[in-house]
Parts: C-alpha cells; sequence; structure tokens
C-alpha cells in the first residue's frame, strides 16, 4: 500500500499573513466601492420619473421648519416606505449677518511641494471643518481623488478636488465640465445663487464663490432621468429667484436606505425650487449644525473638499 500524500506544512506566520491580506484587500474593496467620489450614476433616459409631491410617502405634508438662526432653518424628516432619514436647511441668502466659509480656504492649504496645477490637499472630516471655522452650518461638497492615478491612493488623506471650488473669485478646484455647480455671487445685500450645468469658464466668470458636485437632478421645475439607486445624498436647491437656498442631507446607513436623485429632485420640488443639483454623496455625505452633526451615525470619512456659512446671533435649539 502507498503512503498518503502529506501536505507539505505551511509556516508558522502563513496563515495570519493570508488573513491580514484577505482583510486588506476586503477593506480596499469596501472602501472604494463605497466611494461615491469616484464613480455616480451618469444620465439615463429610460429610468422612471419622481412621484410628484403630492404622492410621495417620503415628503411630509408640511415641513416642521425650527430656527437654526436669523436668516437660517432645519427640519428633519422620516419615512417608512422607504424608509429613510434626511435633513433640510433653508438659507436666506440675504440675511444681513451671512458669510460663506470653506476648506480648503486657500492656498495655503495645499501640501507644500506640490504641483501647482494639482491642487493636492489633506483631507478632513466635515464635522472637524465645522468645529474648526465655527460654521453654523456646513456641509460636504465637489468629489475627489487621491493624490495620484490609483484607487489605492483614496485610502491615505490626500485630496484633489475634482471639480470647481472658488472663493473670493480665486479658483483653488480643478474645473471639469461634465459635473455642474452652485454659483454664488455677492451683492450689497448678501448672494444670489445660481446652479450651472458645465464648469466651463464662461459660466464661472462672474462667481464669487462657487463648489463643484455632479449633475443636475431639477432644471425649470422638470425633474431630469437618472439611473434610479437610492444611496446616501448630500444636494442643494434654489428658489425665489436665488435668494433662498435649500440644502438636503440624506441618510444612507442604519434604518435609512437613502433616495434616488429623482426622489430628491421631488424633495426639492416640495419646496418650491426649480433647480436642485447633487454634491458628493455616498460614504461623504455629512451635515453639521453648530459645529454638530446631525446624522444619526458616525461620518469617518475625510472629504476633500467641505463648506457652509457663518451667522452672528446664532439661536440654534439643540434637537
Amino acid at each position: 500500500m502507498s503512503k498518503p500524500l502529506l501536505q507539505k506544512p505551511l509556516p508558522p506566520n502563513a496563515n495570519s499573513v493570508a488573513v491580514c491580506v484577505l482583510a486588506l484587500c476586503t477593506l480596499c474593496v469596501l472602501t472604494l466601492s463605497s466611494c461615491a467620489t469616484t464613480q455616480q450614476q451618469a444620465p439615463q433616459s429610460d429610468a422612471p420619473p419622481a412621484k410628484s409631491a403630492t404622492g410621495a410617502s417620503y415628503i411630509p405634508e408640511r415641513f416642521d421648519w425650527q430656527p437654526i438662526c436669523a436668516g437660517a432653518d432645519y427640519a428633519v424628516h422620516e419615512a417608512r416606505n422607504p424608509s429613510v432619514r434626511y435633513h433640510c436647511v433653508k438659507i436666506n441668502l440675504n440675511a444681513a449677518t451671512i458669510a460663506i466659509t470653506a476648506y480648503p480656504a486657500s492656498k495655503a492649504d495645499f501640501i507644500a511641494g506640490a504641483e501647482e496645477a494639482s491642487h493636492t490637499f489633506i483631507g478632513k472630516r466635515t464635522a472637524d471643518f465645522a468645529k474648526e471655522s465655527g460654521a453654523t452650518i456646513a456641509l460636504n461638497g465637489a468629489p475627489f481623488s487621491g493624490n495620484a492615478s490609483s484607487v489605492f491612493s483614496l485610502l491615505t488623506s490626500k485630496r484633489k478636488t475634482i471639480g470647481t471650488h472658488i472663493l473670493q473669485q480665486q479658483e483653488l478646484g480643478n474645473p471639469t465640465s461634465r459635473y455642474g455647480a452652485l454659483v454664488l455671487q455677492q451683492h450689497e445685500h448678501g448672494f444670489y445663487a445660481s446652479i450651472i450645468d458645465q464648469q466651463t469658464e464662461a459660466l464661472l466668470t462672474n462667481a464669487t464663490f462657487a463648489f463643484g458636485g455632479f449633475w443636475t437632478i431639477l432644471r425649470n421645475d422638470e425633474t431630469l432621468s437618472f439611473a434610479a439607486i437610492r444611496t446616501a445624498r448630500t444636494a442643494c436647491g434654489i428658489a425665489d429667484n436665488g435668494t433662498t437656498l435649500y440644502l438636503l442631507a440624506v441618510e444612507g446607513k442604519r434604518k435609512s436606505v437613502g433616495l434616488s436623485y429623482a426622489e430628491c429632485a421631488a424633495i426639492f420640488k416640495a419646496l418650491h425650487c426649480d433647480c436642485a443639483m447633487e454634491f458628493d454623496g455616498g460614504g461623504s455625505t455629512e451635515l453639521c449644525i453648530n459645529g454638530k452633526s446631525v446624522i444619526s451615525y458616525r461620518v469617518t470619512r475625510k472629504n476633500g473638499v467641505s463648506w457652509g456659512f457663518t451667522f452672528k446671533d446664532n439661536i440654534f435649539i439643540d434637537h
């Protein structure tokens, strides 16, 4: 009888090494697959249209607005079908005490020695930005990449903005005509907001501030068609001829499945916005009021861009 073949014994630490390699690969896949900054759904003409605001169960008959301060209000809403939780902020852009803050704030925030055109900087959590800047309202903004072309560079804290990022007429980002942007023009009484569908030099010429995002989802009260994918969202909408800005943060974990672009557009329509756009979403979604996140779970991602508003005489009611 022949002797059974024996397997060659593994080195003492081989099992632990294999486990570590497997864990690292899993972490990379989960991190990169959930990152909304590297890939978003492109417009699709065959996607189902959004429900009307009247019949959508995730849109309340009336938003319960609570004051943040003179010029800003906050509302949170939870629905069961779909199971979703989202937050809205309403901002009067003509409020006497309003000011805009953002990160990166200037070229001084870029990594020393980096090429001028790269605009590479160290990312930070939006909640950390809110505390450090003293922002009354803060949220995440444009999508971003790592400091290199490899997707693995996203595992570091180095960031490069994908899209425009204009502060006081100075471009600190990397405009791309593929995506839209929120443009804020300053005047003697505050700001006038508009949404552009493409980040071109001509459309950004008169911007005092501009924050890039993904695509326009509502234009002239008409919902644009996209793939019907539900996830966490960060978005904005404009009403009252550019003098009222609405911010939206949709949660995408725990009991909240998130919303699609069309469903976000339906919320903005219910808020009487005539245009709206999406910022970076997924694991990047964050909204903070007075330095405190209103998201029900901890957001750990170090975003590329965070921005928001400061107000004097803040009277926020902590809910």
